[in-house]
């Protein structure tokens, strides 16, 4: 999961000669993960990638500069939220 986003995280850099290139290491991480964890998994891998991505365009594009010590405080308060959330559903983590 790590290597999947590790890899959607290189997407848009260049690569080295003789390197495979970000679509070839993303298409290797997805078949790995499938195979690894099934496709529920790499359905949530997938969403959780796409979030992150999304966020860091916008962050890039408006030229914001992050603290990481703010950002681990709001990241704890989100990934609280979503456990009392899916609680609520009676949804296991």
């Amino acid at each position: 999961m790590m290597d999947l986003g590790k890899a959607m995280g290189d997407e848009g850099k260049p690569t080295e000669p003789g390197t495979p290139n970000p679509q070839q290491r993303i298409d290797r991480c997805v078949a790995a993960l499938k195979e690894a964890a099934g496709e529920e998994i790499l359905a949530n891998a997938a969403g959780v990638v796409a979030l992150f991505s999304a966020m860091t365009i916008v962050v890039d594009v408006t030229g914001q500069k992050a603290d990481f010590s703010k950002m681990q405080k709001y990241a704890s308060k989100l990934l609280r939220w979503k456990k009392n959330v899916l609680s609520c559903f009676c949804v296991s983590l």
